[in-house]
């Protein structure tokens, strides 16, 4: 090997040397680069709440004054309405027409839905009633009842109960000892869905006779104790057992449904509550009356011995869908109907429900 052989591969022994240093090196300062620059799991953790709750900060601190900002205009924008006379005198001139103080946002006029002065005679009466704030409206055409009418009479009330533009007024036409074809041919004639009131043994006993389409209140009367010693509408148990095994047995057993369905009426509208001696003014045991239940579509009404003063117990103690009221409203004469007397009745039976 010559000399100059030999100094070429001493220097390209070093230049190779040198390389692998640099090379080392650079490596060695990458990776203690990127160990200084990558942070742990908990610093990044901390950092990214940090930055998270920063942003939150700023964000509802943006929101927070744009809500106070907009929350600040709607306040200042706001203008309280304020009544005019001309709504003041509207409403004061529909409270003169009920004869009653505008209460519908302190009562609840739901309960009772009933609000019924019987014993009507004329169409004034009828009047005195409707303005009171009555929602229904009797009549007695038993010929023996000292406020009996005749067809005439009733039909001028049917016709003021058909003038009320406040609300509708229901008339009802009271019945004694009439057949089915009876009550059901006044009540037709008498028209504006007259209800029937069925206050004796005989019409009673014509339910089953009056057609569907004629809305029917049934009465019980109660004793002095406040046990319903009336049959309730309907038949008895071993009745309706009896009737069923009827229809059911022959040939003609599979149309038991249909005929049952288009048999004779035994269901009514309302239930009504009365004293023997109806329309005696009478009170009975409100305490010891058993309300029945399940035999009427819409609810019973309380009658018998109501007055001004006490309606306003019967109906918190009670609770019925319906009041019924008669001498209790009337003058001196027993007859005619006391406007002071109605409108403290409907008033006091309105005020004792909301309560």
């Amino acid at each position: 090997m010559t000399a100059t052989t030999i100094a070429s591969s001493t220097r390209m022994m070093m230049m190779m040397k040198m390389v692998s240093t640099t090379t080392t090196t650079n490596t060695t300062r990458r990776r203690t680069t990127t160990t200084k620059s990558k942070p742990s799991k908990t610093t990044l953790n901390n950092n990214a709440l940090f930055s998270s709750s920063k942003s939150c900060r700023r964000l509802e601190a943006t929101r927070g004054g744009g809500r106070r900002e907009r929350t600040k205009k709607k306040i200042s924008s706001f203008d309280p309405p304020r009544a005019t006379s001309s709504s003041s005198e509207q409403q004061e001139q529909e409270e003169r027409k009920t004869n009653t103080p505008n209460t519908k946002n302190a009562m609840n006029f739901d309960v009772p839905k009933v609000v019924k002065i019987c014993g009507i005679t004329t169409a004034e009466d009828c009047r005195v009633a409707i303005d009171s704030g009555a929602s229904h409206v009797g009549m007695i055409l038993w010929p023996k009842s000292k406020r009996s009418v005749d067809i005439e009479r009733a039909k001028k009330i049917v016709k003021e109960c058909e003038k009320s533009k406040e609300r509708v007024i229901t008339p009802v036409a009271v019945f004694v000892d009439e057949d089915g074809a009876t009550i059901a041919k006044i009540c037709e004639e008498l028209g504006y869905n007259t209800h029937a009131q069925l206050h004796g043994d005989l019409a009673r006993q014509s339910l089953k006779d009056i057609p569907q389409k004629i809305k029917v209140i049934w009465v019980c009367s109660a004793d002095e104790s406040g046990k319903i010693v009336t049959e309730m509408p309907g038949e008895s148990e071993e009745e309706l057992a009896s009737r069923r095994k009827e229809m059911l047995s022959g040939e003609k057993g599979w149309k038991a449904p249909i005929d049952w369905v288009n048999g004779p009426r035994k269901t009514v509208d309302y239930v009504l509550i009365d004293g023997v001696n109806a329309g005696s003014g009478e009170k009975f045991e409100w305490e010891n009356l058993k309300v029945p239940k399940g035999c009427s579509r819409k609810g019973w009404i309380l009658a018998g011995g109501l007055t001004p003063e006490n309606c306003s117990e019967a109906v918190m103690v009670l609770r019925p869908n319906g009041v019924d009221v008669a001498s209790g409203v009337c003058d001196e004469s027993g007859v005619v109907k006391s406007k002071e007397k109605c409108d403290a009745f409907v008033f006091n039976v309105r005020a004792a429900a909301a309560k």
